[in-house]
């Protein structure tokens, strides 16, 4: 199977619709919820039943669910996370324990919003907002929350993209943003150390429930020249491991006029290569029947 999957669903409710529309003009077939968004009752309401869900763990932006009071390595005094992925892997080599329990608080919390946003048993697919589940304190957290919770991950996002399909082209490989190939670099460190020494069940079955993942090396910038170029190279690698494929976008971007729940954030969700990425999804199915 090959998810075409869009992050960051829920900011509101007409970013969430324009996300759906690559569901309904494109080949778009996977979101995840921001389920700390304000508005994530009503954009939860809106997703068809047919399109896979994933809960989008945060701890970026926005509003934590836990009080200020309980949280607060995470989050400022008006409940704001407030770390970046490289403060918050500092922090965790220095506050491990206490870290970790309000890591912890935290993680309940979205997946039981998660739940009762969905009103029924669903499956527990996970990944996480600026990829912080891959920050090993994280990981065991996000692990140790599943198991007291008696609840199993189905799905979860290694965002470590394979090196194969890149190093056949690479003369788009050589165009490809810089800090992209560090972030790759960064991922395939961090999931090596999770695989050797994280909390996860010894019986995780990584192969059946982590995707192969295309999507880091141009991170925001999924647009029809590198999918369609380097696609057929990670489709025949996921076929030849017998896994799923994951193409990761980040669709559905807010206009100069719409509220942000975070300004700190106010470039991220506005930027111009949302909507060459949402064009990209609905190339995919109209376009040489790629997606196929």
């Amino acid at each position: 199977m090959i998810l075409f999957h869009a992050d960051d669903y829920g900011i509101n409710c007409t970013q969430s619709k324009r996300i759906l529309s690559c569901y309904t003009g494109g080949c778009l077939n996977s979101v995840s919820l921001l389920v700390t968004s304000p508005e994530a009752s009503a954009c939860s309401a809106m997703l068809p039943e047919d399109i896979s869900l994933r809960l989008h763990l945060n701890f970026r932006e926005g509003v934590s669910l836990c009080d200020p009071s309980q949280i607060p390595l995470l989050v400022d005094e008006k409940g704001y996370f407030c770390r970046s992925f490289g403060e918050l892997f500092l922090l965790s080599l220095f506050r491990r324990r206490l870290l970790k329990r309000q890591l912890k608080r935290e993680t309940r919390r979205q997946i039981l919003r998660m739940q009762e946003l969905m009103e029924k048993e669903i499956p527990i697919r996970i990944d996480s907002h600026g990829h912080y589940h891959m920050i090993p304190l994280v990981w065991d957290a996000l692990f140790e929350t599943c198991r007291e919770m008696k609840v199993e991950i189905d799905e979860l996002r290694v965002p470590a993209e394979p090196w194969g399909p890149l190093l056949k082209d690479p003369l788009l490989l050589f165009r490809a943003p810089g800090s992209g190939i560090l972030k790759n670099l960064i991922m395939h460190v961090l999931y090596a150390y999770n695989r050797m020494k994280g909390k996860h069940p010894g019986h995780f079955d990584f192969d059946r429930r982590v995707p192969v993942f295309f999507g880091m090396v141009f991170t925001t910038r999924m647009t029809r020249t590198p999918v369609k170029r380097l696609l057929p190279s990670f489709k025949r690698l996921a076929q030849a491991s017998g896994r799923d494929l994951e193409l990761m976008f980040h669709p559905g971007g807010l206009s100069e006029k719409e509220t942000i729940w975070d300004e700190r954030f106010r470039d991220f969700h506005r930027s111009p290569n949302r909507r060459k990425e949402a064009m990209t999804l609905r190339f995919l199915k109209d376009g040489e029947g790629i997606a196929n």
